[in-house]
C-alpha cells in the first residue's frame, strides 16, 4: 500500500486558473475515538500558484511536507 503522494491539478478561482499542487499521505490513526472507525487517516498540504511551476512547487514541498507529517502535531503549522 502506498501512503504518500503527490497530485497536480487546476481549478478556476476568481476567472482565473490557479495550478496546484496537492501532498497527502495516510498516517496511522492511533487515537482512541470510537467514531474513528479507519485505521489510517489521510492528512493534505495543497499549494495554490498563479502559475505553472509544478515541478519546481513539487521539488520544494517534499521536504517541508515530510517534515510537517512526522511530526505529527497538525495544528503546529509553522513549519508550513
Amino acid at each position: 500500500m502506498k501512503t504518500s503522494d503527490y497530485v497536480f491539478f487546476t481549478i478556476e478561482l476568481d476567472g482565473s486558473t490557479k495550478h496546484c499542487v496537492a501532498s497527502y499521505r495516510q498516517i496511522p490513526n492511533n487515537m482512541n475515538d470510537a467514531e474513528m472507525t479507519r485505521n489510517y487517516v489521510q492528512k493534505s498540504v495543497v499549494v495554490v500558484s498563479n502559475v505553472p511551476l509544478y515541478a519546481a512547487i513539487n521539488k520544494r514541498i517534499e521536504i517541508i511536507t515530510h517534515a510537517y507529517f512526522e511530526q505529527g502535531d497538525f495544528g503546529n503549522t509553522e513549519i508550513l
